[in-house]
């Protein structure tokens, strides 16, 4: 076996930091979009889990032995007082839901069945809204008006 000389290095090592930096920007653009509500942080395993969390915060989630977390940014169009209504049919486990704001700071905690509260919302504010699952089984769902 021969060793490879100081060209061959030098051409790995700039291939490497090339690679690298192509890395960093795939992160950060796709921190950009998770930043800006185009993407979903999903951690979780789950037997079934199908829904959707939309941009605007509506939600509709269906799942099966779910353990984990979902969050997702949300902004809203028009600064306004908002109904956050939530209802969960869950068989087994629990769903929690938090509502953060920007500095992460909880406005709305819950984990009932059905809850419904009214919350002053401010458009050029992005928010938070993270779903918690303990070997949960069941459908929730979530509507702002």
């Amino acid at each position: 076996m021969t060793k490879p000389n100081l060209g061959e290095i030098e051409e790995m090592s700039e291939t490497f930091i090339v690679q690298i930096i192509m890395a960093l920007f795939v992160c950060l653009f796709l921190y950009m979009l998770y930043i800006n509500g185009f993407l979903l942080f999903n951690m979780k395993i789950a037997d079934f889990f199908i829904g959707y969390i939309k941009r605007d915060g509506s939600v509709s989630l269906n799942f099966e032995g779910c353990k984990g977390k979902v969050s997702r940014i949300i902004r809203f169009k028009e600064s306004r007082e908002y109904v956050f209504t939530y209802h969960s049919e869950v068989t087994e486990g629990v769903v929690t839901v938090k509502f953060l704001d920007k500095q992460k700071q909880e406005i709305i905690s819950c984990s009932t069945s059905d809850s419904q509260i009214k919350i002053k919302i401010d458009k050029k504010n992005t928010y938070r809204l993270i779903f918690n699952f303990s070997n949960a089984t069941g459908k929730c769902t979530v509507v702002w008006k």
